[in-house]
This record gives structure tokens, sequence and C-alpha cells, in this order.
């Protein structure tokens, strides 16, 4: 090969790698954001968990048990019902945040799959609040009250064999 020939080759070689050390760079920067929001999601999860426990220490659980439109009966008063509606939405919270980090990636499946029989297990009564609260619109992701909608539907079609 003549000498112009091999200049011409290291410059391709040279273009080449700047060019794939730029992919690299571009790929790191996406995952470093796809983090950083799964960070945000857990934390403003995490936050609202809170906010709802502390509320439940010290806030008014009867506005709670009046929002929730269910009636007091003599077995559970307003501040019983505000009580577990806001137990409820700390437990769809903490799940809906495990969905998210499982469909972005930061959750593997074996802990995936536990979260998930969990999540199934406390739908599984048509009674229980966390059921009751899917149905509010607005409250909770379209994607995990679609996942608990399917989750619903194999229990009914499991219990129905």
């Amino acid at each position: 090969m003549q000498r112009a020939n091999w200049k011409d080759v290291a410059e391709l070689v040279g273009i080449a790698a700047i060019v794939a050390s730029l992919v690299f760079v571009g790929l790191q920067m996406k995952q470093s954001q796809e983090i950083a929001i799964a960070a945000q999601y857990h934390e403003r999860a995490a936050l609202a968990a809170e906010m709802f426990s502390n509320i439940m220490d010290s806030g008014d659980l009867n506005f709670w048990g009046r929002s929730s439109g269910l009636p007091a009966t003599s077995d559970q008063s307003l501040e019983d019902i505000g009580r577990n509606v806001l137990t409820g939405k700390i437990m769809l919270t903490l799940m809906d945040n495990h969905y998210y980090q499982y469909q972005a990636g930061f959750l593997d499946e074996d802990s995936w799959h536990a979260q998930r029989s969990n999540l199934k297990r406390i739908l599984k009564n048509p009674e229980s609040m966390p059921r009751l609260l899917i149905t509010q619109p607005g409250s909770l992701r379209m994607a995990f009250l679609d996942l608990c909608t399917t989750l619903i539907e194999e229990d009914e079609s499991e219990t129905q064999k």
C-alpha cells in the first residue's frame, strides 16, 4: 500500500473511534437520565407515603372518610374509613412505585413477581380499600391501573375454575 492509503485508513479508524465514543457517551447520558427519573419517581412515592402516614397520625381522618364516599356504619366510623383510605393510598403508591421501577428496568424479575403476588392478594377482596381506591379516576398512573385490572381479572378467572 502506498503511504497515502495508510494515512486514509488511519483517518477512517480515528473517525470511527470518535463516532463510537460519541455513541457511548450518548447511551451513558440516556441511562443517567433514566436513573434520575426513576430516582425522582421513587422519591415522590416515598414522600407521598410519608405525607399520608403523617395525615393518618395527626390529620383530619373524618375528611378522608367523607371523601371516600363510603357511609359510616356501626362497625366503622368515618375516622376508621379515613384511616383505611390513607392506608390503602400508601399501599397503592408503594406498589405503583415498584411497578414503575420494574418497567424502567430497575427491579429484577424475582422481586417484581413477589410484589405482583402481594398486589394481587391485596386486590383479591372486592371490598378492600385498595380495590375501591383504584376505581377513583386520576389517583394513579394508567399503566398501574391497567395492571390492577389485569390482576383482578386473573383472580376472578382462577376463582371460577
